[in-house]
């Protein structure tokens, strides 16, 4: 039973190189029979036995690599998918995430647009009321004050009425033999200046500047200053032609002449 095995060993070690059934077969009679080994001098056991025991070692080695390469195969896959999912997941996410963005700044963008809009129309409200108000003051105004500049033609003729009514004494007609025409015609032109002043009143014109008044600036024309102790300072000792106002506008100051102070 010693000397096949022998022979099968050192044949196939001397002659060719063992295959791994070979070398297999070796290691697995060895193991069951030791004591043939024993048997042998030591230098052929250990010329048997080590190269019998590198590649037993190598083959089981291989063996268990390729079965950790076999169960860490489906490992790997799954990892590589999980990982392509988490990376899309990720972009999926990165571009939800830019299009929230992109819809925030544009919501912004609108919102001040929006306001910039508001804020001019408002503007434009506001500029077209002013205009509206102007437009009803000029037109009432205008109503107001239109026959301003005639009032202020007629004026002359009132001072000239004025004038010729106290041309005449009153004195010279009261008495007896007095010349009936020139009665007459005094009457006529006192009567003309009255209705002149009455058409002036309905119309919004009103004469002042009597004596005594206190003289203002925004209403009286100082032509002179003169002393008299019997009227107070500052204000009208004589008045040489009389004022006029429409409305509540000055359309001609009255020409004074005032108390000088002492």
């Amino acid at each position: 039973m010693f000397r096949p095995v022998q022979s099968l060993v050192f044949t196939g070690v001397r002659r060719s190189q063992p295959t791994l059934l070979s070398r297999t077969l070796v290691t697995k009679s060895l193991l069951r029979c030791p004591t043939h080994v024993q048997k042998l001098p030591t230098h052929q056991q250990a010329r048997l036995v080590q190269p019998l025991q590198f590649q037993s070692l190598r083959f089981f080695s291989e063996e268990s690599d390729k079965g950790k390469e076999g169960e860490n195969a489906p490992k790997a896959a799954d990892e590589t998918e999980g990982q392509e999912a988490t990376e899309e997941e990720n972009t999926d996410a990165t571009n939800e995430k830019s299009v929230e963005e992109k819809a925030a700044e544009e919501k912004a963008e609108l919102e001040g647009q929006l306001a910039e809009m508001k804020k001019e129309l408002q503007y434009a409200l506001a500029e077209i009321e002013n205009t509206r108000v102007r437009g009803r003051n000029d037109v009432e105004k205008a109503r107001k004050y239109a026959i301003q500049s005639f009032a202020k033609q007629l004026l002359d003729v009132a001072d000239n009425l004025h004038r010729a009514v106290d041309s005449v004494p009153s004195d010279d007609l009261k008495k007896e033999g007095a010349d009936h025409h020139l009665v007459s015609l005094y009457e006529g032109v006192e009567m003309t200046q009255a209705e002149l002043q009455k058409v002036f009143k309905a119309n919004g014109i009103t004469e002042f500047g009597e004596e005594g008044e206190q003289f203002d600036p925004n209403f009286h024309e100082a032509m002179f200053q003169a002393p008299d102790e019997t009227k107070e300072p500052n204000t009208i000792s004589m008045v040489l032609k009389t004022g006029y106002k429409f409305q509540d506008r000055v359309i001609r100051p009255a020409q004074v002449g005032t108390v000088q102070k002492s």
